[in-house]
Parts: structure tokens; C-alpha cells; sequence
């Protein structure tokens, strides 16, 4: 009857950064890459990738690794540290949230009346977007939170 389109699926980004991080995985540069997971969440999802790493030894030795590290104090301090870290993030998000609102409406406002007035000189104004990867946002983002915690 119809073709069926084949959905274009992304590798969820544990498994791309797994796929990055192959010589070298260790679980302080996981915590650190997915800076926006729970501790709880943190420790479940690379648990979770540590099933596809193809060569068994290397998955022991690598929750070896983690397995002794997480009954240390070190680990205690790691967590202690990433959550005043994301709880400073979301105070200045909070208080971001609010200047972006402003920011957004008026830029909406003055994007309105470019269209408005390009519509009446007949011609069109462009405006520039630029992406990012998803990974790209989220170092922008774990930078921002990292500089502004410093600066407090």
C-alpha cells in the first residue's frame, strides 16, 4: 500500500560519548560530561553504558575503578561539590530565566516590527541562526555554571 519511511534514530548521547571516550573511560569524565543528571540518574546511566563495552576486561576494570571509588571520601566530596555547583546553576537560572523572558519578548517585539516594515519596502530582512550540537550546548552551559559558581 505505502512506503514505509525508515525514522532516522540518534544513539542516546550516553552511548555517543561512550563511543568518543573508548580509550579512556572512566566515570569522573561521565559525571562531569552529564553535568545536568542526578546523582542517582549519573550512576544508573553509566552503569547502563558500561553493558556495551565490547571488551570484557576492560568493563571489569572499569567498574572495579568506580566500584571502589564511590565507598570513598573523594566521592563524598565529588557529590558534594557537583550539587552546590547545580544548585547555584539553578538560583542563576532562575534569575536569568526572568532578564531572558524580557530579552525574548523584546526581541520578538522588534523582530515584528522589522517584518513590518520590510513587508513595506519590499524587502526581506534575514536573521542569522546558528546550531549546535547537543553536546556543544551542554558544555557552553556546564562552562557558564562553572564561572559564575567561581565568581560566587
Amino acid at each position: 500500500m505505502g512506503t514505509k519511511r525508515r525514522r532516522n534514530r540518534k544513539l542516546p548521547s550516553e552511548i555517543a560519548w561512550l563511543q568518543k571516550e573508548s580509550n579512556d573511560i572512566n566515570h569522573l569524565s561521565f559525571f562531569d560530561f552529564f553535568q545536568s543528571y542526578s546523582q542517582t540518574t549519573a550512576i544508573r546511566r553509566f552503569k547502563e553504558i558500561t553493558e556495551y563495552i565490547s571488551d570484557e576486561e576492560k568493563r571489569e576494570q572499569v567498574l572495579s575503578k568506580f566500584n571502589k571509588w564511590k565507598r570513598s571520601k573523594q566521592a563524598r566530596q565529588y557529590w558534594a561539590h557537583r550539587k552546590n555547583v547545580q544548585d547555584k546553576c539553578k538560583q542563576n537560572n532562575e534569575i536569568n530565566i526572568d532578564s531572558c523572558t524580557k530579552a525574548t519578548s523584546a526581541a520578538s517585539t522588534s523582530s515584528a516590527n522589522r517584518s513590518i516594515v520590510s513587508t513595506n519596502h519590499s524587502s526581506s530582512v534575514a536573521e542569522s541562526v546558528e546550531t549546535i550540537t547537543l553536546d556543544e550546548a551542554k558544555s557552553l552551559i556546564r562552562e557558564n555554571c562553572v564561572n559564575n559558581s567561581s565568581r560566587n
